[in-house]
């Protein structure tokens, strides 16, 4: 999470996942930060490197022919021609 331009992780506290809640962070008198999550106070860590973007792959151009039915195909014909007056 980010606050003030500041990158944060929260460690994991428990087996469970997290359920998607907000996270009250709070910045004392003297600077520090404390996190709260359903009233409790829970650990984080400030990252200081931010991960490097994976490049961007070029996707393999992938060339998809439009399909077009078949000049005998049935959709091809009148409606009429189809079903002959008996």
């Amino acid at each position: 999470m980010r606050y003030e331009n500041r990158i944060f992780q929260v460690t994991r506290q428990s087996n469970l996942p997290p359920v998607k809640k907000r996270v009250a962070i709070l910045k004392r008198l003297d600077g520090s930060l404390w996190m709260e999550y359903r009233g409790q106070e829970i650990q984080f860590k400030e990252l200081t490197e931010v991960s490097p973007e994976k490049p961007d792959q070029e996707a393999p151009e992938i060339k998809q022919d439009i399909w077009r039915p078949a000049s005998d195909h049935p959709w091809r014909k009148s409606f009429k021609k189809m079903f002959p007056p008996k």
